[in-house]
């Protein structure tokens, strides 16, 4: 690596950082639910958490995006070749994508199904009425689309190594704080 690296700005790091720690927990929260039967008050505090940072992230996904539309993004050194450049735009581009739907989605499938929903202890307004059919199938969309993200997070994950540890490269080092 170069020491010519230019390090994306400390906004933009520490919203990474902290959106990158509440999905994990988030998905840690909501796949680790089942494990405790339906009574048990600790299965339904994981579901709650993982409402709590699904909103969280929809919130913190507007300055991200601010910033990214507004500021240039640091050039990788030595530069990407064209088809992992394409691959890395479309990943961020899902990944950004999902972080808007998904809470949206969430939201409105609890609502639809009647639960109100609440941020951090203050009650969301209703955004729509009930309707538990159409609350199981934009669930199952959640789901699905949740599976696709884990993918994209570990595909971000792998080429962030790869690029650290076998290309050399800066890409991962970017979003690190600047070493002194």
């Amino acid at each position: 690596m170069s020491n010519q690296t230019v390090y994306y700005s400390a906004p933009r790091r520490l919203l990474h950082w902290i959106v990158a720690v509440l999905l994990i927990a988030g998905l840690v929260a909501v796949e680790s639910h089942e494990i405790f039967p339906k009574e048990n008050p600790l299965r339904g505090g994981l579901v709650s958490l993982h409402f709590q940072v699904g909103l969280l992230v929809f919130l913190l996904v507007w300055p991200r995006l601010a910033l990214a539309l507004s500021g240039s993004k640091p050039p990788v050194n030595p530069p990407l070749v064209p088809w992992q450049a394409t691959l890395s735009t479309l990943t961020h581009v899902l990944l950004y994508a999902a972080m808007v739907v998904m809470p949206v989605l969430g939201l409105l499938a609890v609502q639809m199904n009647g639960n109100p929903v609440t941020l951090l202890g203050w009650e969301l307004p209703a955004f729509t009425g009930v309707d538990k059919d159409l609350s199981r199938t934009i669930r199952g969309i959640h789901e699905t689309i949740g599976n696709v993200v884990i993918g994209l997070l570990v595909l971000h994950i792998a080429a962030a190594v790869w690029h650290h540890r076998f290309l050399k490269d800066d890409t991962m080092v970017r979003m690190l704080p600047p070493k002194k």
